[in-house]
């Protein structure tokens, strides 16, 4: 992002209306210190009051703060060192000594609930569901490894539908080319064969939870700093770790047929 206010931004209250802009070395290196003072801060034995994402689990948000310091080392990973830090060593310093996330159970993510301005983003989300459909190259990752998780994502065809083919028959899911003229695309749904973003995206008023770090994007973080040499350990016992659980966490979020739950496992 370049230059930004940091070190002087919200402090309109004390008279500051007009920040100095850091330079952007600055800022990543005050966010690594800043994330390794809330983690000192916290005592595990506390109980946080009022917390809607780990109901007052402190270990849980240092699990979470830690986990968040390797994603912002790895995101410096062209870089040697950022201000006072060596980037290899101190994740590998993080990734040795300090609490991580274990389980799609310590997910740093918020959910949803049935309520008045609680609800899933796109709960009744028209567009959503009338106008949107998938793209080709988004179903044809998941169809030529048939991978299950397609079916949560993704509706059936109106053809494969109204055919009867199984909701796990990978035949029944088409996706259009964004980049090709809308006539292309319009042939497409006369023809019946493009699929519609899966409808619990606007009908599931809970839907999943959104996340903001995640334990298999955690794995996926250690697998490259594994590969990189910047941690001992296996990349791929890391990697494989990281797709289990996104089809962990689909098992345990998403509302789905007992045939596709057969698929995810």
């Amino acid at each position: 992002m370049g230059s930004t206010p940091y070190s002087e931004a919200a402090k309109g209250e004390s008279g500051i209306t007009q920040p100095k802009y850091d330079a952007q070395e600055a800022i990543m290196s005050g966010i690594l210190s800043e994330l390794k003072e809330a983690n000192d801060l916290i005592n595990t034995n506390d109980k946080i009051e009022g917390d809607i994402v780990y109901n007052g689990d402190a270990l849980k948000w240092k699990k979470l703060i830690n986990s968040f310091r390797l994603k912002v080392l790895i995101t410096l990973s062209k870089k040697t060192t950022v201000g006072n830090y060596n980037i290899a060593t101190e994740f590998a310093s993080i990734a040795g000594s300090q609490s991580l996330m274990t389980s799609i159970a310590d997910n740093g993510e918020l959910k949803f609930a049935d309520a008045a301005d609680s609800r899933y983003t796109m709960f009744n989300n028209s567009g959503y569901g009338s106008s949107l459909y998938m793209a080709d190259y988004f179903i044809n990752l998941f169809k030529d490894r048939h991978d299950p998780r397609l079916f949560t994502f993704a509706a059936q065809t109106t053809g494969a539908k109204e055919a009867g083919k199984a909701i796990t028959d990978y035949t029944g899911y088409n996706g259009g080319n964004p980049t090709s003229p809308y006539s292309d695309n319009a042939a497409l749904i006369t023809a019946k064969n493009i699929s519609k973003v899966n409808d619990r995206f606007y009908k599931d008023p809970t839907n999943e939870p959104a996340s903001v770090l995640s334990y298999s994007e955690l794995e996926f973080i250690l697998a490259e700093a594994t590969a990189r040499g910047w941690i001992s350990g296996s990349a791929k016992t890391h990697y494989d770790n990281a797709i289990k659980a996104s089809f962990n966490f689909y098992q345990t979020y998403v509302k789905i047929r007992d045939n596709i739950s057969q698929a995810l496992m």
